[in-house]
């Protein structure tokens, strides 16, 4: 593999360590879906926002460059023992004259982290340029009304897009940003009917990890992990042929004809949301 680009070289070495996870949960939110019976649509989601990563948090490394000096010394079968002063003033005096080496390799890793943040999430938590951008990026796209970043990779949003369904529906979409698996999916069907589903309102375990809960990895977002909160509600007057939620579907009063599918999304929540209404065109 050739890469001529320094940046894309130094995403390509860091990121498979660095983002071993990489997603885009919900936070605290409120999403709804309308499907009607001639095919068209309108689909909202307001809330949070949050970016996981597998990176470990600022400090929280265990690389001995980033402690405090410290003498250690062996005996000759290789045991620990007390160093005499002599050996820690000649310690001392290493680490000292190591000290911008290590500064430097610190600078340059977190150099190419951000630059891997950037290429693989659309921006770097510790860049307030590489954010603007982001969120600038994301404003421009049809259906982002408002894009407030909160910090810890947590982001309010309001977005309502509508259309009809001749073609397949992702949300969210990310621009530039092919990483995340996405919150919710209308696959739309040959048989006149569309296939709705939420992978990410659900509580799938990723690599062993819960990504809503609190065994989520501890890197970007680590401090709204645990805090999803919100619910999905999809209403149509078309036929719905199959649903996943506890209790079916229920009728609209206000709405004759119409009947309301609503999930409740939270850490606890094990099964996605899913639908498949048929049209009636």
């Amino acid at each position: 593999m050739h890469i001529s680009n320094p940046v894309k070289l130094a995403a390509a070495l860091v990121l498979p360590l660095l983002l071993a996870a990489c997603f885009f949960i919900p936070g605290k939110f409120a999403s709804s879906m309308e499907v009607t019976k001639d095919g068209k649509f309108s689909f909202a989601y307001k809330g949070e926002i949050v970016a996981i990563s597998g990176d470990k948090p600022t400090g929280g490394s265990t690389d001995k460059t980033d402690e405090t000096f410290e003498a250690s010394c062996v005996t000759e079968d290789d045991a620990p023992r007390d160093c005499t002063a002599t050996e820690v003033a000649e310690q001392r005096k290493e680490w000292d004259a190591g000290a911008a080496v290590r500064a430097k390799a610190k600078a340059d890793e977190a150099r190419d982290k951000g630059e891997a943040m950037v290429a693989m999430m659309g921006f770097n938590p510790n860049d307030p340029k590489t954010i603007e951008a982001f969120t600038a990026k994301l404003l421009k796209q049809k259906g982002w009304r408002s894009v407030v970043q909160k910090g810890d990779g947590v982001f309010e949003v309001d977005y309502a897009i509508s259309g009809t369904l001749d073609r397949d529906f992702v949300f969210p979409l990310i621009p530039d940003v092919a990483l995340s698996p996405p919150m919710v999916v209308a696959r739309v069907r040959n048989d006149n009917s569309v296939s709705i589903e939420a992978p990410g309102f659900g509580n799938k375990d990723i690599d062993g990890r819960s990504m809503m809960g609190a065994g989520a990895p501890g890197g970007l977002g680590a401090g709204a992990q645990g805090k999803t909160d919100g619910s999905f509600t999809l209403t149509t007057n078309g036929e719905i042929l199959t649903n996943n939620t506890d209790n079916g579907p229920s009728a609209d009063a206000a709405k004759p004809g119409w009947r309301s599918m609503k999930w409740a999304v939270n850490p606890q929540s094990k099964k996605a949301p899913e639908a498949l209404i048929r049209f009636g065109r």
